[in-house]
């Protein structure tokens, strides 16, 4: 799991994408990030939100984004971009969505 808190700004993009990937990298079963105490998170960094997802995905790996707050659920919905990131109110949703797929892959 990858945890951010306070703002997701121009400040910290890339450390926060070097994480990321760091841990999609590693190959695990699924990917959470726990950005349920951010307050703000710039455009870039929704990119590259949108760009580890993608980089998961090709993996193989799930990824599961949580947030409830404003300034991550409002631009997500407004971009349109919620068909593509998993994005989940809290923790347990995302522990629920990552295990109803792993029993879809493993029934497969």
């Amino acid at each position: 799991m990858v945890t951010a808190v306070g703002s997701l700004d121009a400040t910290v993009t890339t450390h926060f994408r070097d994480v990321l990937l760091t841990e999609i990298g590693l190959r695990p079963q699924a990917v959470i990030a726990d950005l349920s105490r951010v307050d703000f998170c710039s455009a870039q960094s929704l990119r590259v939100l949108l760009e580890a997802s993608a980089e998961a995905h090709a993996a193989g790996v799930p990824c599961a984004v949580v947030s409830d707050q404003r300034a991550l659920q409002r631009p997500v919905t407004v971009l349109g971009v919620d068909h593509v990131l998993q994005l989940h109110r809290d923790l347990r949703a995302a522990q629920s969505w990552l295990t109803a797929l792993r029993l879809v892959e493993e029934s497969a």
